[in-house]
């Protein structure tokens, strides 16, 4: 089963790249939930925790298209070492606040909001390097090989989190988050001349990126792109934005303290690590428009119906869907990117996407403030039956286009 990932793992660079992957991505599954679990904490509505979600998603927006310029300029290993570097001040920062017991929501949100600057670049970065290092017509295998890590960190991160929490408390839990983002710095040194930028190859890039009038124009012209981003943006307003809510609602429907609720998180984590292991064994996905459509709907409708639950293991199983259905569309968008997307505009679509995950902040915003009107459930509910009425609309330009080629 793990043929595929071991052959892509024999690349050296490539192999350095996903351990420090796995380094960087445990501190940020844990920041994310420990962020909230504080703020939580000290916030007098659900409106104001979903503003922590915004304030580590909007950055996206703002810079994403910009991201995708500067993974295009630049080296990308020293954008993901800077990255980590900010990160490692954040936690720090942080950690400092909660042992002098100054932290307020304040501090939260302004550091959310760092975090979410770093991550937009990272995001950018890391994507755009993984079809760098590997060649394109691997680019799904190499993706859920690069989110195996993601999806074990995912897994351990929210519990882990839990029971640092419970046992030592959240000063330390920031002090054991810059300690993996120093060994993911540390372990991308490995790597800094993978992506080695020179004057004639920036040059030769420009021209072949010139080719193409218009980013836009270009995406326009491939309805199955517009297919593929359109629901992407779906995906980052709802069915990638719900854990805060998961939060609220393991505290106050289901019961639970922080490490039974930092154990419901994993639930979605286990589903994405299962169907990226089983994704990165295959060399080539052939039939990916086949898989990504029915992953978008099979996400939502697990919320919703995890959002009916008040059964603790049924809640995890709902969860775990919903983690099979956002792996197997995250692995399948960017295997559609590296098909359609010659390596030259790489950067600059994945910089296109990275600025739509942008938009998902706004969701968490809606999905807040309905939950003040409401109660989190009929929240997601509302959102969950939106998203499928509008995510079969985005299915047209596709369907008028196998139609006009038949």
């Amino acid at each position: 089963m793990l043929t595929g990932t071991i052959s892509l793992l024999r690349n050296r660079n490539f192999r350095f790249f996903c351990l420090a992957n796995l380094f960087g991505d445990i501190p940020l599954i844990m920041q994310s939930f420990v962020l909230v679990w504080l703020i939580a904490e000290l916030a007098p509505s659900i409106t104001i925790v979903s503003i922590t979600t915004f304030c580590f998603g909007i950055p996206f927006l703002v810079f994403g298209s910009f991201s995708g310029y500067i993974a295009q300029k630049f080296n990308r290993p020293v954008i993901l070492i800077l990255v980590h570097s900010i990160k490692i001040l954040t936690s720090i920062s942080l950690a400092i606040f909660i042992f002098t017991d100054s932290f307020q929501i304040t501090h939260g949100l302004i550091a959310a909001t760092i975090l979410g600057i770093a991550n937009a670049f990272a995001f950018t970065s890391r994507r755009s390097l993984t079809l760098h290092l590997i060649e394109q017509n691997k680019a799904s295998a190499s993706t859920a090989t690069d989110y195996i890590g993601l999806g074990i960190c995912s897994f351990v991160g929210p519990s882990l989190s839990g029971f640092i929490i419970k046992e030592i408390g959240s000063g330390y839990t920031q002090i054991i988050i810059s300690l993996f983002s120093f060994a993911a710095l540390l372990t991308l040194l490995q790597i800094i001349n993978a992506d080695k930028k020179t004057a004639s190859s920036i040059k030769e890039n420009n021209k072949n990126i010139k080719k193409h009038t218009s980013i836009i124009q270009f995406i326009i012209n491939q309805p199955i792109l517009l297919v593929v981003l359109g629901l992407g943006i779906l995906t980052n307003i709802f069915t990638l934005n719900y854990h805060f809510l998961a939060i609220i609602i393991a505290k106050t429907v289901l019961l639970k303290d922080v490490q039974s609720t930092g154990i419901l998180l994993t639930a979605g984590a286990l589903g994405f690590f299962i169907i990226v292991l089983l994704l990165s064994s295959l060399s080539q996905i052939k039939s990916k428009l086949f898989f990504i459509i029915p992953s978008f709907f099979g996400a939502v409708i697990s919320i919703m119906l995890f959002a009916l639950s008040k059964n603790y293991l049924l809640s995890y199983l709902m969860l775990a869907l919903v983690g099979i259905s956002n792996g197997m569309f995250i692995i399948m968008q960017i295997g559609i990117i590296g098909k359609y997307v010659s390596k030259e505009l790489v950067p600059r679509i994945i910089g296109i996407n990275t600025t739509l995950v942008g938009i998902g902040p706004f969701g968490a915003l809606i999905l807040g403030k309905l939950s003040d009107i409401y109660n989190p459930q009929m929240s997601l509910i509302i959102c969950g039956t939106g998203c499928i009425i509008v995510g079969t609309l985005t299915l047209l330009p596709l369907i008028k286009s196998k139609t006009t080629n038949s």
